[in-house]
């Protein structure tokens, strides 16, 4: 069997002790090594030695730079909506919720939106009680203890 004056090949000829394996008889020239952790130290210092001369650079990206927007966020208080809440006491929270003058400043969907956000918030309380009966925004009627 010839052998090529590779890695592989000096490692084959200088550890003839490693036991060596064809795959099946059909395939004549392929032999596969299991070297051991020295042979494999060996192996990649000399890659370290090839590859170190290599010197590679990375491409500098030339993208624009775009300002940064600031945006303006809305603040709600709900402290002062839970007060109310428990205050009144109404039948469906989040109708309560919708009429709040904290979310007056919003129209449609966005005022949906923003209720129903804070509804969320709210349902986590153990004092709220759900009811079987649903609002015509199709949510759950919620009621204070």
């Amino acid at each position: 069997m010839r052998m090529r004056k590779s890695i592989s090949g000096r490692l084959l000829i200088l550890n003839s002790s490693n036991l060596y394996h064809s795959v099946t008889k059909s395939q004549r020239s392929r032999v596969f090594v299991y070297p051991d952790d020295r042979n494999i130290n060996k192996i990649s210092k000399e890659i370290k030695k090839i590859l170190g001369d290599i010197d590679v650079k990375k491409d500098i990206k030339k993208k624009p730079i775009k300002k940064q927007q600031q945006q303006i966020l809305d603040l709600v208080d709900i402290d002062k909506i839970i007060n109310d809440l428990k205050k009144y006491k109404s039948r469906d929270i989040f109708i309560s919720i919708l009429e709040h003058d904290e979310l007056k400043r919003y129209k449609e969907q966005r005022l949906i939106d923003e209720a129903f956000k804070i509804f969320l918030q709210l349902s986590i309380e153990k004092s709220i009680l759900f009811t079987k009966e649903f609002n015509k925004y199709g949510i759950k009627v919620a009621i204070w203890e």
